[in-house]
């Protein structure tokens, strides 16, 4: 199961970017969004580098980023590493939402 499926499966409404900039693109028409879910490794703009730009513009924004390659330290971030469950995300999502 994909991540999109899963996050709809944890009660999310999701909106899906094909990379860094359609996430901002998106971000920019909708600023009601709670969480940038990334993976790590991206064409154009990394993961952790896509976090920073949300953060700066959109500090309201919880972000979460994966990845099967980078360290589970990848720095600032909550980083969920692959291959994960829907239980995973699930902890992760709560643990994200109590932070905020």
């Amino acid at each position: 199961m994909n991540a999109h499926y899963m996050w709809e499966e944890l009660g999310f409404d999701v909106l899906e970017a094909q990379d860094g900039h359609a996430a901002i693109s998106v971000l920019e028409s909708r600023p009601d969004v709670a969480v940038l879910f990334s993976d790590c490794r991206m064409p154009a703009m990394s993961g952790p580098d896509l976090a920073k730009l949300v953060a700066e513009r959109w500090p309201h924004v919880r972000t979460v980023l994966t990845t099967g390659y980078y360290d589970v330290s990848v720095q600032g971030w909550q980083v969920l590493q692959k291959p994960y469950t829907v239980a995973d995300l699930a902890r992760t999502a709560d643990d994200l939402l109590a932070a905020s």
